[in-house]
């Protein structure tokens, strides 16, 4: 008898289990930005990588990149079942004379929403 209901209860917790596996939606856990050049110069272009991480579940990811306070159409990308991290990337050209600090933005649009951002210098002198 004992046994019995020992075992029914592994197949219950199993099933539990087994079901929310399978029915859990894709959640983002964090978005962080990183440049792969740390600088830009005269008519260089920064690159710059963003990592969305996720619970593992697949789904679409919503997104958009800002610079220059112009915010890029949005863009999707798919999370592969299993995969914990998505990487997007912008490319950013930069051209004529100036210095400054450029802000480049990851927006996440859904499932649900983060962000993340980065700032890094720019100088072209001549």
């Amino acid at each position: 008898m004992v046994s019995t209901l020992i075992t029914a209860a592994i197949v219950a917790g199993v099933g539990v289990y087994l079901w929310e596996r399978a029915h859990q939606t894709l959640k983002i856990t964090a978005v962080r930005v990183a440049p792969a050049n740390p600088s830009v110069g005269c008519n260089g272009t920064a690159d710059i990588i963003g990592t969305i991480s996720t619970n593992g579940h697949g789904g679409p990811i919503s997104y958009q990149w800002v610079h220059d306070s112009q915010a890029d159409a949005p863009l999707v990308a798919v999370d592969a079942s299993g995969g914990k991290t998505v990487q997007v990337k912008l490319s950013w050209a930069f051209h004529g004379k100036g210095t400054g600090q450029a802000v480049a933005e990851l927006r996440v649009l859904g499932p649900q929403r983060d962000e993340s951002s980065i700032t890094f210098p720019y100088s072209c002198p001549r």
